[in-house]
């Protein structure tokens, strides 16, 4: 199988020591007369770590020493997790069992719905029902154009009935972060960088040892794609009904759609949708926009071009047209939302 970068750590993560940290790159300017003290942020906080694991026999070294050599003395990038926070802390065995309050099996993935004007805050959706984050939990979502950013919780709290909880976290969100994305709550991660001469390695020692080695977070680097809109087609089946169809979407693993009348300055809520679904319980002869997306390992990809279409009118409705209607189809209500 290809290796693909950045570069996850090798299975079962045996790490028994770290340091996992931010490092705030700052100057503080003291007034020669006033006394006053003013920190000025010179770049934006890094997290820094130093991992080490326990003594290692041969065909574990072997294996650390072919990761190491992966990454081409710091060339190539990796995800650096903190081993001691790869889920919640209320759930340290992991989100098996867990729900969606939408529905669907819950396996560490949300979204970022929205992100507070300070930057220091953001809503999470598509949790479990009563889903809890805490104080020190760690989360992680993309930003354009390839970067990933991770964040301590400040401020923590428990999922509302549909799965939706407000944070705090540290340090303040990158501007380039958008809503639409997935937050990562299961192995969550920053791409680092491996300072090379810190590699202290068993297969130096020539005897059991173990292998130590510093990092530090990079912004950019790993080149993730968002995928592109879905092909839309869009027919009227009768009165009151429209059915969607689109190809696949290279990397999509699911797909929503939304609709308005046309002409109208406001969205309907989006909607969970595949190939060959049918939005019912609109209205006759009239006018429908109606848009998709995709959704793949990072997020949402744009909305497609505006497709139109309208509903027949009443009398339009024949036998030959009744028959376009699948009864195995998917259908869903124009106000059904996630």
């Amino acid at each position: 199988m290809a290796i693909t970068y950045p570069r996850a750590f090798p299975e079962p993560l045996p790490f028994k020591a770290l340091t996992f940290r931010l490092s705030y790159d700052d100057a503080q300017l003291r007034s020669p007369t006033r006394g006053g003290q003013q920190v000025v942020n010179i770049a934006p906080p890094q997290w820094t770590m130093a991992y080490e694991t326990p003594p290692l026999r041969q065909a574990a070294a072997e294996e650390w020493e072919a990761w190491v050599d992966s990454l081409a003395g710091g060339a190539r990038l990796f995800k650096a997790v903190q081993p001691l926070k790869r889920f919640a802390r209320a759930y340290p065995g992991g989100y098996g069992g867990l729900t969606r309050a939408i529905g669907g099996a819950f396996d560490g993935t949300a979204l970022l719905d929205s992100i507070v004007d300070t930057r220091d805050g953001l809503r999470i959706t598509e949790l479990p029902s009563g889903f809890k984050l805490q104080v020190g939990d760690l989360v992680s979502f993309p930003f354009p154009p390839d970067g990933q950013s991770l964040h301590r919780i400040t401020e923590g709290g428990t999922a509302s009935a549909l799965g939706a909880l407000d944070i705090k976290v540290a340090p303040t969100i990158p501007y380039a972060a958008v809503a639409g994305v997935n937050v990562q709550l299961a192995d969550p991660w920053c791409l680092a960088v491996i300072e090379a001469r810190s590699v202290q390695a068993p297969w130096q020692t020539g005897k059991r040892a173990p292998l130590r080695f510093a990092a530090t977070q990079v912004a950019t680097g790993w080149n993730a794609a968002l995928p592109s809109p879905p092909a839309l087609v869009v027919e009227a089946l009768g009165t009151t009904s429209l059915k969607l169809t689109f190809a696949p979407v290279a990397g999509a693993t699911s797909y929503q759609a939304r609709l308005r009348v046309a002409g109208a300055e406001t969205w309907g809520d989006a909607i969970a949708v595949s190939s060959g679904a049918v939005i019912a319980e609109l209205d006759p002869d009239t006018g429908y926009e109606i848009e998709a997306r995709a959704r793949g390992a990072i997020g949402f990809g744009a909305w497609c071009d505006a497709i139109e279409a309208a509903t027949w009118p009443d009398e339009t409705l024949t036998d030959a047209g009744a028959a376009l209607l699948d009864d195995d189809a998917e259908t869903y209500l124009k106000d059904d939302a996630p």
